[in-house]
C-alpha cells in the first residue's frame, strides 16, 4: 500500500501536468486524475473502514477526501458506492447525477452507477449504465466484464458471451476477462472453453498461480464445478505446492471427490494428522485412519491451563467415527462420548454417537442423546436436525413436525426447507429455501439455496444445472433427486428421467417423494422439432448475433 502511494506522488515530481493514476478496489482496476498522497491517504482509509464494515466512519472519510481533490470523479464514485452499502440509495443516486454531469466520460461513475441502479431492482438501467462505461472506455475490460456479470445473474449466459467475445475480438484478452469467460464456461459445464481458457490465461501471463487460486477460492462455494477444475490445473501445474495440494485437499473432502482425494493424500508429504485422517475415512480405510489418529494421542498432553489443542479435539472426534466405520461400536461409544459440550467437534460427535447408539441399542437411546446434546448446543441446526429425523424414523411425524415448528432464529428457515423436503412438500421447500442464507450451509445446499432463487426469478437453466451438480454431490438425497428432475424436466428431459431413476433406488425415501420420482421416471422424451439445445449439448462457441 505504501509503495501504491508512493508511485502515486512521483509524477508531481516530474511535470506540471501528471498522467492519470491507476488505483484497484474491490478487484476492479480504475483510472482517474492524480490526487495528493494526503487525499489518496485519507481514500485509503476510508475503504479500509468500508471493508471492515465501519460504514459511517468509511463516508465521513470518503468527503474528506474529496474536499482535498474535488475533481477526481474516482473518490466521487466510491463515495457513492459507500452511500449505496450503507442503504442511503438517495443519496448515492444525488452524488452520481451530479458528478456526471461535470465528468460525463468517467468510467468509474458509470460503473457505479450500474451498481446503484441494480440495488434498485432496475437491471435493464445497470445494462445501459455499463454499457456507457464500455463506450467511454473502449480499451477497458470493466464495462464488458460489469455487463457480462449482470446478464449471467439474469440467466442470459448467451447475451453475456457475446458481450465479451465482441471485447476480445477488439484486442489481446486480458487475464480478468479470461477468469470472466471462465465462469461462464463453467456456468454451462463447458470444459472445452474452460481448458481454452485455462490456455490463454498462460498465454497472456495471467496464469499467475495467485491469481488463479484466488478464483479457484472465491468460486468454491458458488461455482463448485469451476472451483475442481482450477485445483486440478493448479495442482497439475505445481506439484511442489504443499500448501497449494493441502487448500485442495480440503476443498475436495468438502466435495466428497473421493478419486481427488486419494490422489493428493497419497502424493502430498507432511499432511496435518486430522487433515490425513479425514482422507482415510473418506476413502473408506478407517483402520489406517484409527492406526495415524492413535499414534497421534498418544503424545503427551498439553500442561493443564494451556489454550485448548483445536488438532486434538478434532483427533478425538474424528477417532471415535473411525472406530464406528471400523465395527467398533462400545469402543466408539466411549470416544464420541468423551467429546466435551462447548467445543467445535461437539456437534458432530453427538450426531455420529446417535447413529452408532441406533445401531446398538435402538432408536429411543439415539434419540435421549441427540435430546441432552440439543439442550448443550440449541443453535446447532444439524444437532436439531438429526433430533428430528430419528424422532420421524421412529414413527412419530407429529412430534417431528412440533421440534420443527419450536426452531427459531437464523436456522429456522433451513431447518424448516429440509423438513419440507423430507415430507415432500414442494411449495414450501422452495420457499423456505429461498430465505436460508447461502454463507450458513454447505457446498450441496447452498447449490440448493442458490437453484431455486434462480427458479423463483424465471432462470430454469440456471437452477437446472445447480440441482444436477447437487444431485450428484449427495447421491442418497431423494427429495433433491425429485426437485432436480422435475427442475430438469424442461430443459434436458432425458436427464431428467436419468436423474428420477437413480432417485428411486435411494431407500426410505417419503412416499410423496417416491411418487414425484416416479411420475417422471415412467415419462418418454418428446421429441424436439426446435427450441433451445439441451443442457448435455456441447457449446463450440458463441451463438452469432
Amino acid at each position: 500500500m505504501i509503495a501504491v502511494v508512493s508511485l502515486a506522488s512521483l509524477p508531481a515530481c516530474l511535470a506540471s501536468q501528471p498522467p492519470p493514476v491507476r488505483r484497484v478496489v474491490g478487484g476492479r482496476v480504475r483510472t482517474g486524475a492524480w490526487i495528493s498522497p494526503y487525499a489518496y491517504e485519507v481514500f485509503v482509509r476510508a475503504e479500509l473502514a468500508r471493508v471492515s464494515g465501519q460504514l459511517p466512519r468509511a463516508i465521513e472519510l470518503s468527503r474528506e477526501a474529496i474536499a482535498s481533490a474535488p475533481d477526481d470523479p474516482f473518490l466521487l464514485a466510491h463515495l457513492a458506492d459507500v452511500l449505496a452499502e450503507a442503504g442511503r440509495l438517495d443519496a448515492a443516486a444525488d452524488v452520481l447525477r451530479r458528478s456526471l454531469v461535470e465528468h460525463p466520460s468517467s468510467e468509474a461513475l458509470h460503473l457505479s452507477q450500474g451498481d446503484l441502479r441494480w440495488r434498485n431492482g432496475d437491471p435493464e438501467g445497470a445494462l445501459r449504465a455499463y454499457g456507457e462505461a464500455s463506450r467511454v472506455a473502449p480499451r477497458s475490460d470493466e464495462g464488458p466484464r460489469a455487463m457480462a456479470d449482470a446478464l449471467e445473474r439474469l440467466g442470459r449466459v448467451g447475451e453475456a458471451e457475446l458481450v465479451l467475445a465482441r471485447f476480445v475480438r477488439r484486442g489481446r484478452p486480458t487475464p480478468a476477462l479470461a477468469r470472466a469467460r471462465l465462469r461462464l464456461a463453467a456456468l454451462r459445464g463447458d470444459h472445452e472453453t474452460i481448458a481454452a481458457a485455462l490456455r490463454s490465461l498462460g498465454r497472456s501471463g495471467g496464469g499467475r498461480r495467485s491469481d488463479l487460486r484466488a478464483l479457484a477460492r472465491g468460486t468454491r462455494l458458488d461455482d463448485p464445478a469451476l472451483a475442481t477444475t482450477l485445483y486440478r490445473f493448479l495442482v497439475r501445474n505445481a506439484p511442489d505446492d504443499a500448501a497449494l495440494r493441502i487448500e485442495a485437499l480440503r476443498f475436495a473432502l468438502d466435495l466428497g471427490d473421493t478419486a481427488t482425494i486419494e490422489t493428493l493424500r497419497s502424493t502430498t508429504t507432511a499432511l496435518p494428522v486430522t487433515l490425513e485422517a479425514r482422507a482415510l475415512l473418506a476413502i473408506g480405510d478407517p483402520e489406517a485412519a484409527l492406526r495415524l489418529l492413535d499414534e497421534h494421542l498418544a503424545l503427551p498432553l498439553p500442561p493443564s491451563g494451556a489454550p485448548v489443542d483445536v488438532d486434538l479435539l478434532e483427533a478425538r472426534a474424528l477417532r471415535g467415527r473411525a472406530l464406528m466405520l471400523a465395527g467398533r461400536d462400545r469402543e466408539a461409544i466411549r470416544a464420541l462420548s468423551s467429546v466435551q459440550a462447548g467445543t467445535a467437534p461437539y456437534a458432530v460427535s453427538r450426531v455420529t454417537l446417535a447413529d452408532v447408539l441406533a445401531r446398538v441399542s435402538g432408536p429411543p437411546s439415539a434419540i435421549a442423546s441427540l435430546r441432552a446434546a440439543s439442550s448443550a448446543a440449541p443453535s446447532d441446526p444439524d444437532v436439531t436436525w438429526a433430533l428430528v429425523r430419528r424422532v420421524r424414523e421412529a414413527g412419530d411425524e407429529a412430534g417431528a413436525a412440533a421440534l420443527v415448528a419450536e426452531v427459531a432464529g437464523a436456522d429456522r428457515a433451513l431447518v424448516e426447507a429440509r423438513w419440507a423436503d423430507l415430507i415432500g412438500d414442494v411449495p414450501r421447500a422452495a420457499a423456505a429455501w429461498r430465505r436460508v442464507s447461502p454463507d450458513r450451509v454447505g457446498l450441496v445446499e447452498r447449490q440448493r439455496v442458490l437453484a431455486e432463487r434462480a427458479a423463483a426469478e424465471q432462470r430454469g437453466r440456471e437452477a437446472a444445472i445447480r440441482l444436477e451438480r447437487a444431485a450428484g454431490w449427495a447421491p442418497l438425497d431423494a427429495p433433491l433427486a425429485a426437485r432436480a428432475a422435475e427442475i430438469l424436466w424442461e430443459h434436458d428431459p432425458a436427464r431428467a428421467i436419468a436423474v428420477a431413476r437413480d432417485g428411486l433406488t435411494i431407500a426410505g425415501a417419503h412416499p410423496l417423494v417416491l411418487r414425484r420420482l416416479e411420475a417422471i421416471a415412467s415419462r418418454s422424451v418428446p421429441r424436439r422439432s426446435d427450441g433451445p439445445p439441451p443442457l448435455s449439448a456441447r457449446r463450440r462457441g458463441p451463438r452469432s448475433p
